[in-house]
C-alpha cells in the first residue's frame, strides 16, 4: 500500500483538511522486470501471480511517458505540500 493524500475544505472551521488514504500499488518496470515479474514473485514469495494488459492500454502508458517525462523531471522539485496548498488556498 502506498499512502496517497488529498485535500478538502471544511467549511465549517475554514480550512484544508489532509485526508490520507491507503491504495494498493504495484510497480513493473518495462524491459526485463515487466518480463520476469511471474517467476520473480514466485521465486520470491512463493506468490502464483500474473498481470496481463492489452496492448492497446500498455502503449498508452509508453506513449504517455515518452510525452510526459522530461516535463515531471523539470517540474518535480518545484512541487511540494507546500506550494499545492498554497495555490489552493489561493484558489478559495
Amino acid at each position: 500500500y502506498r499512502i496517497r493524500y488529498y485535500y478538502s475544505y471544511d467549511f465549517v472551521n475554514g480550512r484544508y483538511v489532509a485526508n490520507a488514504v491507503q491504495i494498493p500499488m504495484l510497480f513493473i518496470q518495462e524491459g526485463e522486470n515487466m518480463s520476469s515479474f511471474s517467476s520473480d514473485m514466485l521465486k520470491d514469495n512463493n506468490l502464483d501471480v500474473s498481470v496481463s494488459l492489452f496492448p492497446t492500454y500498455l502503449n498508452k502508458i509508453l506513449d504517455d511517458n515518452d510525452t510526459l517525462i522530461d516535463i515531471f523531471i523539470k517540474n518535480k522539485d518545484t512541487m511540494s505540500s507546500e506550494s499545492i496548498i498554497a495555490y489552493l488556498e489561493r484558489c478559495e
